[in-house]
């Protein structure tokens, strides 16, 4: 059986944009793990100083809340792309099914995963240190 070309090329994207998304997140690990750390001083000023004023504990909370809005805006956008692809994913199954309704979801994946592994492998011969830390975010 052939899957036609619009369904293969369906699923390439969705990868595509799986990777990029997941990538982008990864590259602001840093910068992420700089906010989480700020979060965690403001955490352990707080409870090594518990003789200060309403004021101070006032202007401790908004420092935490500034750093939590750092963080989400950050992660918030590439997190909703990759969410949006579940659906996606759901739709392309579901118009496979529809125009094959004989298919088994095996037979699906062997139709579709060479195509996937090829972009894959393109992604990492041009990122391949990024590539790396994807994967093992992705394994977790």
């Amino acid at each position: 059986m052939i899957l036609e070309k619009i369904y293969i090329e369906e699923a390439k994207r969705i990868r595509k944009v799986y990777l990029t998304n997941l990538a982008s997140i990864v590259e602001k690990e840093d910068e992420i793990q700089l906010y989480v750390k700020e979060l965690e001083n403001i955490k352990n000023e707080v409870n090594d100083n518990d003789s200060n004023g309403d004021d101070y504990y006032i202007k401790k909370l908004l420092d935490m809340n500034d750093n939590i809005e750092k963080i989400k805006s950050l992660l918030i956008p590439n997190h909703e792309k990759i969410n949006g692809l579940d659906e996606a994913q759901k739709i392309l199954y579901n118009r496979i099914k529809e125009k094959h309704p004989t298919i088994t979801d095996d037979e699906m994946q062997d139709l579709i995963v060479p195509h996937i592994v090829q972009i894959d492998d393109d992604f990492r011969k041009r990122n391949q240190n990024l590539y790396k830390k994807i994967m093992e975010k992705e394994n977790n």
